[in-house]
Formats: structure tokens, C-alpha cells, sequence
């Protein structure tokens, strides 16, 4: 059985609104639609032969409630030549608690085989699924609360 294996590095991004220049990179709002970019470079010997996404999944860290996105038709990934990439992006609603969580993906080879997944090229050892850096989930009531309690301060000030 042929192993692959590929390094994937992700972004996620919150859809612009007036209160994003208070978020921290990594940082969502809870109940909101977001973009997730992922980078997949094959850093294996041979051509990666293509697969598909089928879900993408959600873990509250540590160890909290498992949430999941299914995709129909799945996220097709295509071939990948030796030390090449694809970056593809996909919009996604975030529905969870404020806290910290990490995203969760596999991908389903088209032909025999496994796969094995790595956050750096230069990581030695691989996982049979792909987990996120961590992200956070920010409740965006908080952030409106701090904004307006900042406005009146600022009036305050002024008279």
C-alpha cells in the first residue's frame, strides 16, 4: 500500500464587518460564516493521486463536543505533482461555544492507499488526519459590549 503524504497549512478568516479590527489572526466569531483556506503540499516521493474532501469536522479542545460539516458533492482535490501545491478556500458557518477549537480533515484517495498528514514540511513524524492550529471562537456580543463601552469613554473624555 503506497503512503502520501502531504503538509497542509490553513487560514481562517471572519467575512468583513466593523468589529474585525478586534480580532486576533485565528480568532472567529461564534454564529458567523468564515473562510477557510488550505494550502496542500504534496512533500511525498511521488505524484499525490487526487481525492476528495468529504467533512470537515470541529473539535472543542480539550476533548469538548465534535461538530461537523458535510459536503455533497465532496471537495474534489486534484493531482498533485512532487513538491507542489494547491490552495483551495471554502466558506463555512461557525456554530459552537466561545473557546478554542481546532479543524479537522481527511481526505479519501481515489485509488488505494494512505495518507499522512503533516502541519510543516520539515515535521518528522505524520498523522492519519489533518488538526488546525488552534482557533478561537469569540462571542460577538462581547466585542460589541467593549466597542460601545470605549465609545462612551471616549465621549467622557471629551467633555
Amino acid at each position: 500500500m503506497r503512503t502520501y503524504h502531504l503538509s497542509i497549512k490553513t487560514n481562517v478568516e471572519d467575512k468583513v464587518t466593523e468589529l474585525n479590527n478586534y480580532l486576533y489572526p485565528d480568532e472567529i466569531f461564534i454564529n458567523s460564516s468564515f473562510k477557510l483556506t488550505y494550502k496542500i503540499t504534496n512533500i511525498g516521493s511521488e505524484k499525490f493521486p487526487g481525492g476528495k474532501i468529504e467533512r470537515f469536522g470541529m473539535s472543542s479542545v480539550p476533548g469538548g463536543p465534535y461538530l461537523h460539516w458535510s459536503f455533497t458533492p465532496p471537495l474534489e482535490i486534484p493531482e498533485i505533482l512532487k513538491e507542489a501545491s494547491v490552495t483551495q478556500s471554502q466558506s463555512l458557518r461557525l456554530l459552537c461555544q466561545p473557546g478554542v477549537f481546532s479543524l479537522v480533515f481527511q481526505i479519501s484517495l481515489d485509488k488505494e492507499g494512505k495518507i499522512l498528514y503533516y502541519e510543516h514540511p520539515s515535521k518528522e513524524s505524520g498523522s492519519d488526519k489533518y488538526t488546525s492550529p488552534l482557533c478561537i471562537a469569540v462571542d460577538r456580543r462581547q466585542v460589541e459590549i467593549v466597542t460601545l463601552l470605549r465609545q462612551i469613554l471616549s465621549n467622557l473624555k471629551k467633555e
